[in-house]
This record gives structure tokens, sequence and C-alpha cells, in this order.
């Protein structure tokens, strides 16, 4: 089965369950606790995920990072993913359940990318002109990424602004080769 189709059933599973039984803020809250730890420990991904770690072994881990921390529909649902041999689309099922929750609720991504951190205002004066213009609720997400020198590069939903000065200063090189 193709891995996309498999993480969006997995994840439309527990957003319709958690819908049903009034938990969607909860779970989502969840998901975003897991998917932070997975990223903060590579370690722990890749228990998580390895073939040679038992199924056993990795449950207990699970009842120990996350059994005081998580509702117990998200613990049910991680566990069933080990029980099914799916808990290596753990990522991509989080991706696709935030897109479902974001879509219910309105909620709109919104990836600032700049050179050197921006202050908490100022990610927080660009969200609330989003909500604004939008009308919508939005979550903002910032990236440090020095590589593009200066500016900005917004992304909401699928609408990318490059605003960014590498990209300007690629565009200039590439306008100077076609006029030789």
């Amino acid at each position: 089965m193709n891995q996309s189709k498999i993480s969006v059933r997995y994840s439309k599973a527990i957003f319709e369950s958690a819908k049903e039984k009034n938990l969607l803020d909860k779970i989502y809250e969840d998901f975003q606790l897991i998917k932070t730890s997975i990223k903060a420990n590579e370690n722990f991904y890749s228990v998580f995920t390895s073939p040679v770690v038992k199924s056993k072994d990795k449950k207990d881990v699970l009842k120990n990072v996350f059994s005081n921390s998580i509702n117990e529909l998200s613990m049910r649902f991680l566990l069933m993913l080990i029980e099914n041999k799916r808990e290596a689309y753990i990522s991509d099922i989080i991706r696709d359940f935030s897109s479902f929750y974001r879509e219910h609720k309105n909620i709109k991504e919104v990836v600032l990318t700049t050179a050197i951190d921006i202050d908490k205002s100022i990610s927080q004066q660009f969200a609330n002109n989003v909500e604004e213009k939008l009308n919508c609720d939005v979550e903002i997400v910032t990236n440090v990424k020095p590589e593009i020198i200066g500016g900005v590069v917004v992304r909401i939903d699928n609408l990318l602004l490059d605003m960014s000065v590498e990209t300007q200063l690629r565009n200039i090189k590439s306008e100077l080769r076609i006029e030789k």
C-alpha cells in the first residue's frame, strides 16, 4: 500500500475518533508533544521505528515517556500503531492529522523563514495581519536559515512568497547570464 495512503487512513481514523469523543484539541496537543519529542531526540525516534526492537519494548518505552502527559486515546493509538507495525509512519500521520485539524478549525499555518532569529512581537504582529486579511486563525512557525542572507520567506498553505536576498541574487545572476 502507498505510504501516503497509510498515513492518511490512520490520521483520518484518529481525527474522526477524537472529533466524536470531543477530544480534538487534546489529541492535537498530544501529537504536537510527540512531534517535538521526535525532533528533539533522534534516539527516541530510532527506537520507536526500528524493526529490530521488539514491539513489547517499544510499548514500554512509550508508556514510560508519555503515560503521564498524553490522553488515553493518544496512547492507545500509538500502541495500536506498534501492534500493526505502522510506527514508521508516525511523523506522516501527525502531519496529516494536523492538516485535518487545521482545516476543521480554520487555522492557517504560516511559516516565516529569516536569516536571523526575529522577535516574537514581530512574528505575532505578522500573524495578526494574516488573521485579519484571511479571516482565520494562524499558527505561526519561525525558522532561522542563515543561507537566505536576509529578507524573509513566507509560506501560507501552498502560497510561497520568497523575498530573500539569496533568491534575489540568484535571479540577478540568472539575468546576467541571459544578457551575454
